[in-house]
């Protein structure tokens, strides 16, 4: 019997680690589509199908190349926010929403200065950089963009990046909080900082807009990120495209993806203080979490007498150096119990409480749940 195919071509990123491949290929499984899947950098010229779904990036390369494709009849689906997007069906991340919500995560983290670092000036990350330069209000907020401060053939020149991005960390004021558009730029920014021997989160805190756990979670200080349903953006963009090909949609559509929450690992897990002993404080509790230190062991570590930390901490924070070891003790315990499959006898051990029956109590007492029930509510499975 003759199958009626589709013939679409998927020009992406097909490396990516996150839904958006993946969930295309399912579709394409389902719907009779007939896959050429190309890199959006090397994109099949002479290519003549039913319709496309591209990343259009602002390369000349993959510009012209959509451009081909849009004057041949053929319809496309685009999955980013570009310049040529409004002629586009698009459907792409509510840039807007992601620097609202790094905005708001940093806020909440106490920092005061900020900044928007970015490897590539696209349109998309434009868009970031203002919506997240407008939601920080009355934090100082910098524009760190490598291609707007280098000088032709330097655009490509690494070490001339890095040297110029050590020295905006340096002069930086500290502690600053910094926006990254993805794991690939946020991976640099955190390597770079260790270079030059400043402290994440305490010194420089750091957030992808794009959490990739691939890449996001296997580094030195674990990167916290902005979770993307790629799964639906991908699943709505292959729908569009259906309809388009159908003829049931004859002019350009815009669908907006809500990103849908901040991951919250190490490089933001902090409050922020200009007082570089707190930091230094925060820094120890955090690297001895699993021990059962107190506020003298802080002290200590600090060589600084007991009551200067407590008065350090009364002024500053308001609570207690006790107050401060509990809530880490606790976030670790968060992240262990969603995000693992450890049991409780461990995760008590690995947040420095001494059995799990005082764990239970004191997470209880925190959060108002149990950690069995905290873990259910996340939609983890039980354990012992």
């Amino acid at each position: 019997m003759h199958m009626e195919f589709k013939d679409i071509l998927l020009l992406v990123n097909v490396t990516a680690t996150d839904d958006v491949y993946p969930t295309l290929v399912q579709h394409a499984r389902e719907h009779m589509w007939r896959l050429t899947i190309e890199d959006r950098m090397a994109p099949p010229h002479g290519w003549r199908g039913d319709g496309a779904i591209v990343q259009a990036m602002d390369w000349p390369v993959v510009t012209r190349y959509v451009k081909s494709l849009v004057r041949h009849g053929i319809p496309v689906v685009n999955l980013v926010n570009s310049r040529m997007g409004d002629s586009l069906s698009t459907c792409a991340v509510d840039t807007r929403q992601v620097g609202e919500m790094a905005a708001s995560h940093f806020r909440e983290c106490g920092f005061r200065h900020a900044a928007y670092f970015t490897m590539e000036w696209l349109h998309g990350r434009k868009l970031v950089s203002d919506s997240f330069a407008r939601a920080m209000k009355n934090c100082d907020t910098a524009l760190w963009a490598w291609p707007l401060e280098a000088a032709g053939t330097q655009v490509n020149n690494r070490s001339a990046m890095a040297k110029w991005l050590k020295d905006k960390l340096r002069n930086a004021p500290k502690p600053i909080a910094v926006l990254c558009p993805n794991a690939y730029n946020a991976v640099n920014l955190l390597n770079t900082c260790l270079d030059v021997g400043l402290s994440v989160p305490d010194d420089v805190a750091i957030l992808s807009g794009h959490y990739e756990p691939m890449f996001c979670d296997c580094q030195a200080v674990p990167i916290s990120g902005i979770e993307i349903d790629s799964r639906r953006q991908a699943s709505e963009a292959a729908t569009l495209l259906d309809r388009l090909i159908d003829g049931k949609a004859n002019t350009p559509e815009r669908i907006m993806i809500t990103p849908t929450r901040i991951v919250v690992r190490q490089s933001t897990d902090v409050l922020a203080t200009e007082d570089a002993t707190l930091r230094k404080a925060f820094r120890f509790i955090r690297e001895n979490i699993s021990r059962p230190i107190g506020a003298a062991d802080i002290a200590e570590s600090l060589g600084i007498p007991r009551i200067r930390l407590d008065r350090l901490f009364a002024a500053e924070l308001k609570r207690s150096a006790g107050s401060e070891i509990l809530r880490q003790r606790i976030a670790k315990a968060k992240h262990l119990l969603t995000e693992t499959g450890d049991t409780l006898s461990s995760i008590a051990s690995a947040c420095g409480f001494c059995h799990a029956s005082y764990f239970i109590n004191a997470f209880k007492k925190a959060t108002g749940s149990t950690p069995r029930r905290y873990r259910l509510a996340a939609g983890a499975s039980p354990k012992p």
